[in-house]
């Protein structure tokens, strides 16, 4: 009845019924009508003609297999109604999915300021407070407030004038949101805050939909996976943060992708891309064709001399022609990866030369601006005894110079321990120093944090590291990896692009520009080709060079310009080109290098766009493609995006081409990639920040100084107000999931300190005792607060066993959680295989337990309630014989023993990750300075600052 209302008044019928037939009748319709005769042909005997009618219409032979399609039908048809229920979902929730979010918002986006923001927060807080103590009042006393709140409101309404109304923000431009800003927001949504958002309905509403789409069969659907919210946490505001998350999650992926593809502006170009390609062809293709072919001709030589045998056929059917013609496919290949990368043209390799013979390299030389600051940051972070950081500053600034000089440093006053220890930082700094930045050699401070010995010594002594933990940590190289992911892709096109760009402007300068001693007697034609090259030079569009000809060169070459003119920045080399060249030729140089580094470590200007194609508005996205059953044309949609993305690619190919045949052409048509030093610190972060990271995630899971907890029990040592960690992630700018999860590890080192600190005071552990050494004591206490951080060889789980079975263990029993069917069996199949590790343990310690015990403590080891695994795993590794936590104290008795050696890797460890910081920092400051952002109004602290 409501689908014939409808379509009587809908103007456009039949447009309308094709529509909404498949999503609005057929469900309504019961799936019994559809299996009419295989429900009524039984009982339809007696009628004579309903049995004749049926088998003229034939179909009395298909009733046995129609009532098999029954549950496939109920199934379509619950989908129907499920597509339906989109629909009203949509329209219920418009008022949060009519939303522009911007995936790249332009600097005119209207967006609120900070303090309207904390208004609308107080006015909502306020407004909540209000409501809950209305609700509290009686039915009179409540009505009187509610008609005395719309009086007011009345008279409120009154005084505002109408142009004020309309001077006023849109909705529209209120609805703007930058999709960073969205995924900020769902991260760190709680679930307290659900209700200032959703209604209670809308919230109930809204859950029923997570635990639709988190049902077994739904959520194993390939998209919808991405939203399925498992395990089901207990009430329906959690379910609703989780999906919040899993959103995020999704929108950052697609974010990350499009900053990705944006950000190789500048660094990947249409002739260089087609240079890769050609290269990846002929090496793919040039050993198969000539091996394929030799062995396929030899094989049809061999044929012929046998030719009309058995064997002679049956080696032309499976060996000689299919040999010869896969051979012929590959000699395609390689021909057209020859004719791709003769077209490319581009001599990476002779620029890359050219800029090492015109010292590229000696970049190295613009770290020793910061070498004193750089001191000072190791002196802090490396020596945590206030006591030797005197002399350890000095012996570090004295071994530095004998090092460059040959005179041996005298250590003075200072301890023996301290002058090994500046000795091995000041070998790590100078090797440090080694790196040139924006150079291919500049891999030190990775090559530390992979191979360094004692870095190792942690990893193996202390952390358990799986195969998949060694793999990832071998991604982190810069000096071979994939060219589709991770640091070394970055690094190897930003540090390619800066060599050539500045070995195509070292050759045109040298070939352009004519000294000022030399232009009285210089040939006009030359001085004008001068002007035209500095003329030339000086269009924003030139950030990225087109390869020199021959007919540029004015007169005889010199050779003055190097690649420090254009990457070094250095004042006093500035002042030499002004006084061999000119003040016009510096002032161009100036711009040339500003206009380089801005288009390398630039973006693609897709900001410029309108706004409409690049952002997305759920509900508009919702009811031109998935509203009134389209969501049913979904795989014809991709089909179609599929052949766009097919089309697009095809264009791309041609632009390149284009690129290639006409340099000129293409400059005038290149998009400026200039962006803020945001960008800019984004592709350094690219580069540098994940080994600063994996560096950040090491310290943190053996230092206990790094999180803030105190490397020792005996000594009383002050708390600073923040700790090392908080100032790395403010100088590393994280975002809030990532910030959040290294906090929570420093939360949970400060509490196993803690911990270890009440086992003292209780007087369960006795290392230490007696020691005079205080030099071996402090190293030994702190050798065991890292093993105990680490959980070294599950000592510090067997030092608690006997606890957990005390106080934890009672509690895990009495939570009786459910389990499931699902899992019981999987449970029972792997007993079958394998013996649980709760097994063992209750067959060696839980006699007196229960057996019911067994499905509780399973539970509890695979969440991991109460430490539970942990101490398991370790307890079953103890011999029958002895009590766990005399293991434990054994473990870290050995430990404390060797307390000055883990205190010498731990000092190394600590001095890699601020190299690493002074890495990151020196890429920062030598960027802002070439790009000259300061003159745009840029804080300099982003580029010099230290944490």
């Amino acid at each position: 009845a409501d689908f014939a209302f409808e379509l009587i008044l809908h103007p456009s019928r039949l447009s309308w019924f094709w529509r909404n037939a498949a999503t609005d009748l057929l469900p309504a319709v019961p799936s019994v009508l559809f299996l009419l005769p295989a429900a009524s042909v039984h009982g339809a005997a007696d009628n004579l003609l309903l049995l004749r009618l049926l088998r003229l219409l034939r179909v009395t032979w298909a009733a046995r297999y129609v009532q098999a399609l029954r549950p496939l039908l109920r199934s379509a048809r619950l989908l129907l109604f499920l597509v339906r229920g989109l629909d009203g979902l949509a329209a219920r929730f418009s008022r949060l999915l009519n939303r522009e979010f911007v995936f790249l918002p332009a600097a005119a986006d209207v967006q609120r300021a900070p303090h309207e923001e904390d208004l609308r927060d107080l006015t909502f807080h306020a407004l909540q407070r209000e409501h809950d103590l209305v609700e509290l009042l009686p039915a009179d006393a409540r009505s009187a407030l509610l008609a005395e709140r719309v009086a007011a409101a009345r008279a409120a309404l009154k005084d505002v004038a109408g142009v004020a109304v309309a001077a006023s923000p849109s909705a529209a431009g209120l609805r703007d949101v930058a999709v960073a800003d969205a995924i900020e927001f769902l991260w760190t949504l709680r679930t307290q805050d659900v209700g200032r958002y959703l209604k209670p309905r809308d919230v109930q509403a809204l859950d029923r939909v997570v635990r639709v789409l988190s049902t077994v069969p739904i959520r194993w659907l390939p998209l919808i996976g991405r939203l399925a919210v498992h395990p089901m946490p207990p009430n329906p505001e959690e379910r609703i943060v989780a999906l919040g998350r899993r959103v995020a999650d999704w929108l950052e992926s697609w974010h990350s992708r499009m900053l990705f593809v944006a950000d190789l502006h500048g660094i990947v170009t249409g002739p260089q891309i087609l240079d890769r390609v050609a290269t990846a062809m002929v090496k793919a293709s040039q050993r198969p064709a000539v091996r394929l072919l030799l062995f396929g001709g030899l094989f049809l030589v061999f044929n012929r001399l046998l030719h009309g045998t058995a064997v002679g056929e049956l080696l032309n059917k499976i060996v000689g022609l299919p040999l010869v013609l896969l051979g012929s496919v590959c000699l395609v290949f390689l021909m057209l990866g020859h004719w791709m990368k003769r077209l490319a043209g581009q001599a990476s390799e002779n620029y890359r030369l050219t800029s090492e013979a015109h010292f590229i390299s000696q970049l190295e030389r613009v770290q020793s601006r910061h070498e004193q600051d750089d001191l000072d940051f190791l002196t802090r972070r490396v020596f945590q005894d206030p006591s030797n950081r005197t002399h350890a500053r000095r012996l570090l600034a004295d071994q530095l110079q004998s090092a460059r000089t040959g005179v041996p440093a005298d250590g003075g006053t200072a301890p023996d321990r301290v002058c090994l220890e500046s000795n091995r930082v000041a070998l790590l700094y100078l090797h440090f120093l080694d790196g040139a930045p924006l150079h291919i050699s500049d891999v030190k401070t990775t090559e530390q944090l992979l191979a360094n010995q004692s870095l190792e010594n942690l990893r193996q002594e202390f952390l358990a590291m799986d195969r998949a933990s060694k793999r990832e940590l071998r991604r982190l190289k810069l000096d071979d990896g994939s060219l589709f992911s991770g640091p070394y892709l970055w690094f190897r096109f930003i540090t390619e692009s800066i060599a050539v760009e500045a070995a195509k402007r070292i050759a045109g300068y040298n070939s352009c520009c004519v000294p000022l001693d030399m232009r009285e007697h210089a040939d006009p034609a030359a001085l004008q080709r001068m002007e035209d090259w500095l003329r030339r030079r000086r269009d924003p569009r030139a950030g990225r060079t087109p390869k020199g000809s021959d007919s540029d060169v004015a007169g005889y070459p010199t050779t003055e310009f190097t690649a420090l003119d254009f990457l070094g920045g250095d004042e006093e080399r500035d002042r030499h080109l002004a006084a061999v060249f000119g003040e016009d030729v510096l002032e161009t140089v100036r711009f040339d290098r500003r206009t380089m580094i801005r288009e390398i470590f630039g973006t693609r200007p897709v900001h410029h766009l309108p706004k409409e194609k690049r952002s997305f508005n759920p509900l508009r996205f919702y009811e031109r493609r998935l509203s009134h059953g389209r969501v049913l044309l979904a795989p014809a949609l991709l089909l179609c995006r599929l052949l766009k993305t097919a089309g697009w690619l095809v264009g791309r190919v041609r632009r390149v081409v284009r690129e290639v045949l006409d340099p000129d052409l293409a400059m005038q048509q290149r998009e400026v990639g200039e962006a803020p030093f945001a960008v800019a610190l984004r592709k350094i972060h690219r580069m540098k920040a994940p080994g600063l990271l994996e560096a950040i995630r090491l310290r943190l899971r053996l230092d206990p100084v790094y999180s803030g907890a105190p490397p020792g029990w005996s000594e009383p040592m002050p708390s600073p107000d923040r700790s090392e960690l908080e100032r790395d992630l403010e100088f590393l700018q994280l975002r809030e999931r990532e910030a959040a999860e290294l906090r929570d590890e420093a939360a949970r080192v400060r509490r196993e300190v803690a911990r270890l600190h009440a086992q003292v005071r209780r007087g369960r552990v006795a290392w230490g005792d007696g020691a005079k050494d205080r030099e071996r004591r402090v190293a030994g206490e702190l050798a065991v607060t890292c093993a105990w951080i680490a959980d070294k060889d599950g000592a510090r789980s067997l030092m608690l066993a006997e606890r957990w079975r005390e106080d934890v263990l009672p509690s895990l029993l009495a939570r009786r959680e459910p389990v499931g069917w699902a899992q019981r069996s999987w449970a029972w199949a792997r007993g079958c295989v394998f013996r649980h590790p709760v097994d063992h343990w209750l067959a060696r310690e839980g006699s007196k337990l229960l057996a019911a015990a067994r499905v509780e403590l399973r539970a509890a080891y695979a969440g991991d309630h109460g430490d539970t695994r942990g101490v398991l795993d370790a307890w079953r590794s103890v011999p029958m014989s002895e009590a766990p936590h005399d293991v434990g104290e054994r473990v870290f008795a050995e430990v404390y023993r060797n307390g000055p050696a883990v205190r010498r890797d731990l000092q190394a460890l600590r001095a890699v990750q601020s190299l690493a910081v002074l890495d990151v920092r020196n890429y920062r400051d030598l960027v802002f300075r070439i790009g000259e952002f300061a003159s745009e109004g840029e804080d300099p602290s982003l580029g010099a600052a230290l944490p």
